[in-house]
């Protein structure tokens, strides 16, 4: 059954959690460790782990280059692991397969992702609104999946290398979320530094930038390759400087760099010097970037200083996290005091609240700076969040969740924070959006692939939802659920019927995902708005 715990340091070896009803592991604001040899197999969420303030949920899962049956495998969930808003993710040398998303990230998180498989997916994995906080896919295999990488609005501090594609449709999907942009961080590699990935062959595009309203705001990016005289595979297609349609929002930029080092369990390629003395170094060169992007301003500068940033934030964590492992609070408050900018803004808030000291977080939240909405979000979040940890018989009013569900919902890197707080005291999961990729496939793609072998009328529906599927001797099974919180809500065993009638009268209305499985294999998936 799924766990929920307050406390830390829980390690997990040669578990199994099959078929669950709801999620395998569920947490919040803990730290915990999903070693080896575990097994997540059928259910909605695999690992449900959520951050309710900053500096909260350390999570760590698989062992750096664990091999054949010592890794961990998660199959035939609809998501096989979900963060939101946990300040460090750590997912390392394990097998996915067969699931709607492998891994799901949103919120302000930071994350490394290295030497994953990911079969046979909708997407491999997913970052939504994470920010500038560094977060970096790093020698992953990618196969059969729809799309490996889907990047939904504002995620700055993404960056993607030596990873190896063979995906259905596109290896890198960006897309907008309402007025956040879709975008990942500007410089994709640099002069002298060109990025080793490997993309899919044989199609006309490889990094795809949405064209649907309103998802097709995207902010453009350069990407450094190497020489594909070397492998073909090695420069992606159809960018803004080709000669191709249809263009996606980025430019190619061909440069030396020296080749690809996935050699485990050496430790992935982060930011170097994670030191003070380095720290306030970048803290300087930000300054100086800053005033001269105020008096020349350019895209250059600007993506000089968007790396810049990242490096800050993660040299930043790096140093907190080391400081709260020794309970070294003092040089905790000192560091981020020092440079009180927006993030160290909130992490000073996260450490109150990590110390107790409730007083003092009320404190910083009353006059926390509103200069966008996502200030003033995060205060409102974190006020909630604040009187709940100080208050043992908190209950959360009916106000308060009409606020957070707002947040929730919001496109922004602080929606995750209210998520978790809806989770903890509502039990609400919210699963991520998918992608909406068949009108988004260019004419050429769109010959590769058969019709859709499953046909749903009317959508929306109100009171019966009718499914043909073309005849089959083997056994199959509809299955609809829930994709606000991924429960299974109708299962029905299809055999060689080609009609079904799906009574949805009693449901409540929202949005649903309607799986068709063959021995078990997802074949195919779409959207299903009930609508009464």
């Amino acid at each position: 059954m799924p766990g929920q715990w307050s406390t830390n340091g829980i390690v997990f070896d040669e578990c199994t959690f099959n078929n669950m009803t709801k999620n395998g592991i569920v947490t919040w604001d803990a730290i915990f460790n999903v070693r080896e040899r575990n097994k997540f197999s059928g259910s909605p969420i695999g690992i449900l782990a959520s951050g309710s303030a900053p500096l909260s949920g350390w999570i760590t899962v698989g062992v750096l280059g664990q091999e054949g049956a010592d890794r961990n495998l998660f199959e035939n969930n609809v998501v096989g692991i979900r963060a939101t808003s946990n300040s460090k993710v750590r997912i390392f040398s394990n097998d996915f397969d067969n699931s709607n998303f492998d891994i799901a990230i949103n919120g302000t998180t930071q994350s490394l992702i290295t030497d994953n498989l990911f079969n046979n997916s909708a997407a491999g994995n997913q970052f939504e609104n994470t920010g500038s906080n560094f977060n970096q896919n790093l020698c992953n295999v990618y196969t059969d999946n729809f799309v490996g990488t889907d990047i939904v609005g504002s995620n700055t501090g993404f960056q993607f290398l030596q990873e190896d594609f063979t995906t259905l449709l596109h290896d890198l999907f960006l897309e907008g979320v309402s007025s956040n942009p879709g975008q990942i961080q500007t410089f994709q590699g640099s002069n002298g530094a060109a990025r080793w990935n490997y993309f899919s062959a044989g199609k006309p595009e490889n990094i795809k930038t949405s064209t649907i309203s309103p998802y097709n705001n995207t902010l453009s990016f350069w990407y450094f390759h190497p020489n594909p005289v070397i492998d073909a595979r090695l420069k992606p297609l159809c960018p803004l400087n080709d000669i191709c349609t249809p263009h996606s929002n980025f430019n190619n930029w061909f440069t030396s760099g020296t080749g690809p080092g996935c050699i485990f369990p050496e430790p992935p390629d982060t930011p170097p010097c994670p030191t003070e003395p380095c720290l306030e170094a970048i803290r300087l060169e930000i300054t100086q970037k800053t005033a001269e992007y105020t008096q020349y301003p350019s895209d250059t500068l600007l993506a000089q200083l968007q790396v810049l940033i990242t490096e800050r934030e993660w040299i930043t964590d790096e140093l907190i996290w080391g400081y709260m492992a020794s309970g070294d609070w003092t040089s905790v408050e000192t560091l981020l005091n020092e440079d009180l900018n927006p993030a160290n803004r909130r992490r000073l808030v996260g450490a109150k609240l990590a110390q107790k000291q409730y007083a003092g977080a009320t404190a910083i939240l009353q006059s926390f700076p509103q200069v966008t909405a996502d200030d003033a979000y995060f205060a409102h979040v974190q006020t909630i969040n604040t009187a709940r940890l100080s208050d043992t018989a908190f209950v959360l009013s009916g106000e308060q969740e009409v606020a957070l569900l707002a947040i929730a919902e919001a496109p922004s890197p602080e929606a995750g924070y209210a998520q978790a707080l809806l989770g903890l005291l509502t039990d609400r999961t919210f699963m991520p959006r998918l992608p909406d990729l068949i009108y988004e496939r260019s004419i050429d793609v769109q010959k590769q692939f058969n019709p859709p072998v499953m046909e749903v009328s009317p959508n929306p529906v109100s009171d019966l939802l009718q499914v043909r599927i073309p005849p089959s001797n083997g056994p199959r099974t509809l299955e609809l659920r829930s994709l606000t919180t991924g429960a299974l809500v109708q299962s029905l065993q299809a055999s060689e019927q080609e009609l079904f009638t799906i009574p949805v009268q009693n449901l409540p209305s929202g949005l649903y995902l309607l799986v068709l499985r063959e021995q078990g294999a997802v074949v195919e998936h779409c959207k299903i708005i009930v609508q009464h």
